[in-house]
């Protein structure tokens, strides 16, 4: 299986359940930064230039959110059709909400794993939507403190 695992930080002394994810599971390749993964680790993007650029993406993501998910959307499609993805592991509702219209429109399984407090508040749909299908997945953990 060529699994994809997508996580907000390259890394974060605090997630080492990710880690441990990505030691055990050994995908293809780990997406990074942010709520909108775009960095590989082992080095490029998803994006082509000028999309590369964190400060080009920042602005636009800013001055227009709905016009930069739908390129976002793009160039992940375009990413998991050329590297022949079979399944996609999200990190954090936030950041599953914004991968999971890419894994519906290629067909891909994708699971989004709740840890802590998620704040619906911050999703970009709501929970019922990344809920809905039977592509979906979801793992929910509790870290008490």
């Amino acid at each position: 299986m060529r699994l994809i695992i997508a996580r907000s930080n390259f890394f974060s002394y605090s997630e080492t359940f990710i880690e441990e994810q990505i030691n055990q599971l050994e995908p293809v390749d780990v997406l990074f930064e942010g709520w909108q993964p775009s960095r590989l680790k082992g080095g490029g993007s998803i994006y082509p230039i000028p999309f590369s650029i964190l400060a080009v993406r920042g602005v636009l993501r800013r001055a227009l959110p709905g016009l930069y998910q739908k390129i976002y959307t793009h160039y992940l499609r375009r990413f998991l059709r050329f590297r022949k993805i079979d399944a996609f592991l999200a990190n954090y509702g936030p950041l599953g909400a914004n991968i999971y219209e890419a894994c519906l429109a290629e067909g891909i399984p994708y699971s989004v794993v709740f840890l802590g407090k998620e704040n619906a508040r911050y999703l970009r749909c709501p929970l019922r939507d990344l809920f809905a299908t039977r592509e979906s997945h979801h793992l929910c953990g509790r870290i008490d403190a």
